[in-house]
């Protein structure tokens, strides 16, 4: 009887953790799915962003049919055209990107070196109050 609740009692330890770290497991991998989702999120909105930032920047992409400007005779030659323009708007995309993320970096180069550069003068107006 003394070995019988002695394996039950180790039994239920072991069943107790493994149900522990199959808890676990499925948290962490749901954290893990949910900042996966979040970065894909966040990539797509800001690319979104980035694209209605370059189309503000051109005065927009609609034209309208006027005596001046025409539609295009033939289909595959909007075709073609559509193309073109498309390949030229990503590549203006990446540029402006490129801007963004430079622009981004030295703003961040430069709060670094404000607060710096406020530490020193904090630590210089505490040396002046010590020695006076």
């Amino acid at each position: 009887m003394g070995n019988k609740k002695y394996f039950m009692g180790i039994g239920f330890s072991w069943a107790m953790i493994v149900f522990c770290s199959l808890t676990w497991n499925i948290y962490i991998s749901n954290e893990y799915s949910n900042r996966i989702v979040t970065s894909i999120g966040q990539s797509f909105f800001k690319e979104i962003e980035t694209t209605r930032l370059w189309n503000a920047s051109h005065g927009g992409v609609y034209v309208l049919v006027t005596e001046k400007t025409k539609p295009m005779g033939f289909f595959l030659i909007g075709i073609i055209a559509i193309n073109l323009f498309r390949r030229y708007r990503d590549k203006q995309i990446l540029i402006l990107s490129n801007k963004q993320n430079k622009l981004e970096k030295e703003v961040a180069i430069r709060k670094q070196v404000a607060f710096k550069l406020q530490k020193s003068l904090k630590e210089m107006e505490e040396s002046v109050r010590f020695s006076t």
